[in-house]
């Protein structure tokens, strides 16, 4: 993105950008919720420990 100043380069590389940084936190969430259940707890994260 440096390398550039074209808009129709740089603004689908930002929202890729973004996109994986929210895949990488959810991803996180769900290694949190698989190690809570595989060590017999509940995970705070979880939206199905109610059921």
């Amino acid at each position: 993105m440096n390398m550039t100043d074209n808009a129709q380069i740089i603004e689908p590389l930002y929202f890729l950008r973004e996109r994986e940084i929210v895949h990488y936190q959810r991803f996180g969430e769900c290694l949190e919720i698989v190690q809570a259940i595989q060590n017999g707890r509940p995970s705070s994260c979880c939206r199905c420990r109610n059921r």
